[in-house]
């Protein structure tokens, strides 16, 4: 039994070609035509400037520059969870490091708030420069709580306000933590430790000579 064709132009390069019964609804004369017809649209990511194939409805060429671009702005982000005090210190509630600094995620990396919020309201910090607190209160983000500094400072100010990691709280530093009402991790934001030092301390696991 012969097979019936039919002759048909094709969608892509227009030129005629022969259907068969086997297959009626073939639009092309070929897989080339096919592929030529169906080849992904090029646009641009809005985030890297980078030409790539549209696949779909996507806007962006990776699910990292997905992530940066719709990323809402940096300062909104930070305004979010910066609770402002009676003291003056604008407390960071977000997370935190171990030293009780908060910390905020910007493209993939963990970034000091307090750093943050310097460059937010103050300007640039050049390379070199840290960021220190007059208020002695890690997770504080308040600029006017806030100097720039170089390494050295940093280490006369954590030894001056016994922050540094080899020196012990001071007999009246333990006896105000074990009254203080509040809880163990706001306490342990205010002395740069974590709070297990501070439920150490209350429990009378460390420091059992102070009355």
């Amino acid at each position: 039994m012969a097979r019936t064709t039919i002759i048909r132009n094709c969608l892509q390069c227009q030129q005629p070609f022969n259907v068969y019964s086997k297959h009626p609804n073939t639009k092309y004369c070929s897989s080339k035509c096919f592929g030529q017809a169906h080849l992904r649209a090029s646009r641009t990511c809005p985030t890297c400037q980078k030409e790539f194939r549209q696949q779909g409805a996507d806007t962006y060429c990776s699910y990292r520059c997905r992530a940066e671009g719709t990323t809402r702005p940096v300062r909104e982000r930070f305004m979010e969870f910066v609770e402002k005090h009676e003291s003056g210190c604008w407390l960071w509630t977000g997370a935190h490091s171990g030293f009780g600094y908060g910390v905020l995620r910007i493209n993939h990396r963990n970034v000091f708030t307090h750093r943050i919020s310097w460059e937010l309201h103050i300007g640039p910090i050049k390379k070199g420069q840290h960021v220190l607190h007059k208020c002695d209160v890690p997770a504080c983000v308040n600029p006017e709580h806030l100097f720039l500094g170089t390494l050295q400072d940093n280490s006369v100010d954590m030894m001056q306000k016994l922050r540094h990691p080899n020196l012990k709280f001071t007999p009246e530093q333990i006896r105000a933590i074990r009254a203080d009402p509040r809880v163990a991790r706001i306490v342990a934001l205010e002395y740069g430790v974590h709070f297990g030092t501070i439920h150490a301390i209350r429990q009378r696991r460390t420091w059992q000579w102070i009355p």
